[in-house]
């Protein structure tokens, strides 16, 4: 893509994080639309699978994923109805529900690891190491901005 140089940096990032965005999210829908699995169902997979070392609540899902419970329930119960994810109940409080990878769904994601391995590769071609975790770090510092901004309303 062109840069333009006469955009200051700061506005031209934060442009970008969109584009970066609708792009990533146009190219795997179109990577897992044989699948019938969208970009979203895959991220709810990845957040359930990567950061919880048990069924994580449907809140502690949404709060990592940056969206709302209603947003994932939807999701869930798509994924639920695909064979992909199951709701469980709290075994302290049969009130709360938490979601988990069927065997189907970790079998599914496992059969596609040398597909995403190359699908990552080709997106982060180019890219040096050091420039990969510094930009890691930027965007680490972006969403902690971002955080502290929601939290104070403004």
């Amino acid at each position: 893509m062109k840069r333009f140089p006469h955009i200051p940096d700061r506005e031209y990032a934060f442009g970008m994080i969109f584009n970066v965005s609708n792009q990533c999210q146009s190219v795997l829908d179109s990577q897992l639309a044989p699948y019938d699995i969208t970009t979203k169902q895959w991220y709810l997979s990845v957040i359930v699978n990567a950061l919880f070392t048990s069924p994580p609540q449907l809140s502690d899902v949404a709060k990592m994923m940056n969206t709302s419970h209603q947003n994932v329930k939807v999701i869930a119960e798509k994924l639920e109805k695909k064979g992909h994810l199951i709701f469980v109940s709290d075994e302290s409080d049969q009130r709360k529900v938490r979601v988990k990878l069927t065997q189907q769904s970790v079998d599914f994601w496992q059969s596609l690891t040398p597909k995403s391995e190359e699908a990552m590769n080709q997106i982060f071609e180019g890219i040096k190491p050091e420039d990969l975790s510094l930009f890691c770090d930027t965007l680490t510092q972006l969403l902690d901005n971002l955080d502290r901004m929601k939290e104070n309303g403004k």
